[in-house]
């Protein structure tokens, strides 16, 4: 008997997943990897954060439903978790799924944790063809909606124009920014969204039908095509940002 509690304490324990810890990021991870809450300095930074995708129907085909995949509901997943030089990383892969598509990708994902840094990177090997106006695939930041109406947002242009505007308290006209960094004022600190490779970062006003949240993606760099894409099997999307605190530069430059 005391042999199968412990296995049901073992098995609850592992389906809880991991945490970091330190005097600035602190972190809650799913098994999946999905990040179910981040905050710094006590500070939360965001509700829920994972990646995210779908797939259309193909061109062909009678138009129906396109088939959604989220990294919360992934098979197959494996986690390890290792630390050094005052660094953790949290490293998980799975497989993306769902009714229509089986088996539809493979992804492998890494944070990498330092006190005031967090660096992602994300790999997905797509296992059949996609079919998409752009980017199959992202990482979806939930960023409440308490901590930021009201306060500040920069943002950073591909070709480095930046631009400051306020929040306002109450949706007044849909905010969608495109590029790549955008820094986000919070109470007490400034996070950034910023050193993206191969990647684009947005800032969208959602509150029409998110209430609770405003939304930050980060996504591969992709151009919109009006007619529906082919992307083909065997194609491997890599891109990476971080996450960060602001430290303005003591020559007060950007």
């Amino acid at each position: 008997m005391r042999f199968f509690l412990l296995l049901s304490l073992l098995a609850g324990t592992l389906c809880i997943g991991a945490e970091y810890r330190s005097d600035g990021f602190q972190a809650k991870i799913s098994p999946k990897g999905v990040l179910t809450s981040l905050t710094f300095r006590g500070e939360k930074i965001l509700n829920l954060s994972q990646l995210e995708g779908s797939c259309l129907t193909p061109p062909d085909k009678p138009k129906g439903k396109s088939a959604v995949f989220r990294q919360s509901s992934a098979k197959n997943t494996t986690e390890q978790q290792t630390a050094s030089d005052g660094e953790t990383l949290f490293r998980y892969s799975g497989t993306f799924t769902a009714p229509t598509h089986p088996d539809a990708a493979d992804y492998l994902l890494e944070m990498r944790f330092t006190t005031q840094r967090i660096q992602v990177r994300t790999r997905i090997s797509l296992k059949q063809d996609f079919y998409s106006h752009s980017y199959p695939f992202f990482w979806q930041f939930q960023i409440p909606i308490a901590q930021k109406k009201g306060r500040g947002i920069r943002f950073v242009e591909e070709n480095g124009a930046s631009s400051d505007l306020l929040l306002p308290e109450v949706f007044e006209q849909r905010i969608k920014l495109i590029g790549r960094k955008v820094f986000l004022a919070y109470p007490s600190d400034v996070i950034l969204f910023a050193d993206v490779r191969n990647a684009t970062v947005r800032f969208e006003d959602n509150r029409h039908w998110a209430k609770q949240n405003f939304h930050v993606q980060t996504h591969p760099d992709a151009h919109w095509n009006n007619a529906v894409q082919r992307i083909p099997a065997g194609t491997v999307l890599e891109w990476s940002f971080e996450i960060a605190q602001y430290v303005p530069p003591e020559n007060g430059a950007e």
